[in-house]
């Protein structure tokens, strides 16, 4: 299952190969800096221009498709991830209605982040000691939301609970994600 953007990375990939070595060669055989040399703007100029196809072919190379899977909770959003990835993934999204998206996928092993509202990156090892924290940190966010809202203020959890857990990811070895260029997002049960 590729889809059409994996197809396009792929292709600009190999369009741009070539232009990259190319320039390569070029910046090898021009002289060095010089202030007096008027080839040294254009030296300039080249670096410049490997820098951006650098970056470009960077970005290029991770883009995904992103596949949202969003529904009632106990719905089988996670029987469907497992599914479409060919691999068991969704350990850490049957989490019980924890408001933060998981994205899943390929990795060459299993590896889980957590990121919360102030940005911080919290590395689990293993899906289990994330569920952990993720437990933990749902009775914190219900305790915080409650104290807010007895305050009569609106609960902003990048306000008043930044360490709460905002996003997860989830990496672990599925083919047919690495094939497809796709990210599975579970959304929590609606």
């Amino acid at each position: 299952m590729k889809t059409e953007i994996r197809t396009f990375c792929d292709e600009f990939t190999q369009v741009l190969r070539p232009f990259r070595s190319e320039l390569e060669q070029a910046l090898k055989a021009m002289p060095k800096e010089d202030v007096d040399n008027p080839q040294t703007s254009w030296r300039r100029r080249l670096l410049e221009a490997r820098h951006r196809a650098e970056t470009l072919s960077d970005k290029i190379a991770q883009q995904h498709a992103y596949l949202l899977i969003f529904g009632p909770l106990k719905s089988g959003k996670s029987t469907l991830m497992n599914a479409i990835s060919g691999s068991y993934i969704s350990e850490v999204s049957s989490l019980p209605a924890y408001p933060a998206l998981v994205y899943a996928r390929h990795g060459e092993k299993r590896a889980f982040q957590a990121t919360t509202y102030a940005g911080e990156k919290i590395d689990f090892d293993s899906s289990q000691s994330m569920a952990d924290a993720v437990a933990k940190g749902h009775e914190e966010l219900a305790s915080k939301i409650v104290e807010v809202e007895r305050a009569g203020e609106s609960f902003e959890p990048h306000i008043h609970f930044s360490d709460a857990i905002r996003r997860m990811d989830v990496q672990t070895p599925a083919e047919a994600l690495a094939e497809s260029g796709s990210v599975l997002v579970d959304t929590p049960g609606l």
